[in-house]
């Protein structure tokens, strides 16, 4: 289950990567164009960052479902997890 999830954290990752360079992309071919196709293109990166968001929200709705699975089938490793990354925060926090 850990594979799957870091799978899909990577691959919203990635996502939000590619909306990145599309935006950058069209933005630039907006700059070019010059103001008349500035509208259209501005719509295609308002649809594709739609698109892009819903995905991202998708997958992050799964990581989210498969956590809380593996928290409901092992809440006892879960708690244990959170009060150690809590000391580790705690240490490191007082030491600066």
């Amino acid at each position: 289950m850990e594979k799957n999830t870091e799978q899909d954290y990577q691959a919203i990752r990635n996502d939000v990567n590619q909306l990145r360079s599309d935006i950058a992309s069209l933005l630039k071919t907006a700059q070019s164009s010059g103001k008349e196709n500035f509208q259209q293109t501005h719509e295609e990166v308002v649809e594709k960052l739609k698109h892009s968001s819903g995905k991202v929200s998708q997958q992050a709705h799964e990581v989210s479902d498969q956590i809380e699975q593996k928290y409901q089938e092992k809440p006892l490793i879960f708690m244990i997890g959170a009060f150690l990354i809590g000391l580790l925060l705690g240490r490191v926090l007082n030491n600066k």
